[in-house]
């Protein structure tokens, strides 16, 4: 019963900050600090003398095995072909176990297969010649002949 009255004055609360008729204009400046925050801090740190190191020269110590300007990978690919690299011939070694020539083949006819190929239909065009047309039919005649015949 509590925490739902609660929860009712909160959200009536808020709701009565949110949809206040009340509106409030802005105050002048009040100087109600009696002194300024920037001497403050400064008068601290000159007190503290964090700002006034003194460091003595140090010899130069060669300590770093490698140009440091030159750490890029162009850098080390100038450096590489400036070398020339000899290498001595090495002896064949058959170490594939397959024709790569007859896999490229292979793949490149199973991508021609696969490809769909859209053709626009053609006019019909009668070029079978008529003799052969005629031939066609007289071996056809004479099959029917013979196995008639041997039956």
């Amino acid at each position: 019963m509590t925490t739902a009255l609660v929860a009712l004055l909160t959200a009536l609360f808020i709701t009565n900050v949110n949809a206040s008729p009340f509106d409030f204009e802005d105050e002048s400046y009040i100087n109600d600090i009696p002194f300024d925050t920037k001497e403050v801090y400064n008068e601290i740190m000159n007190e503290r003398n964090l700002a006034q190191f003194d460091f003595e020269d140090e010899a130069y110590i060669d300590d770093t095995p490698f140009d440091t300007q030159c750490v890029t990978a162009q850098c080390f690919y100038q450096k590489a072909i400036r070398i020339d690299f000899n290498f001595t011939e090495e002896s064949y070694i058959d170490d594939i176990p397959f024709d790569t020539q007859q896999n490229v083949v292979q793949a490149t006819h199973k991508a021609a297969i696969e490809q769909v190929y859209n053709f626009s239909d053609e006019a019909y065009i009668d070029d079978i010649p008529v003799e052969l047309f005629t031939t066609t039919k007289r071996i056809e005649s004479m099959e029917l002949v013979l196995n008639k015949k041997c039956e």
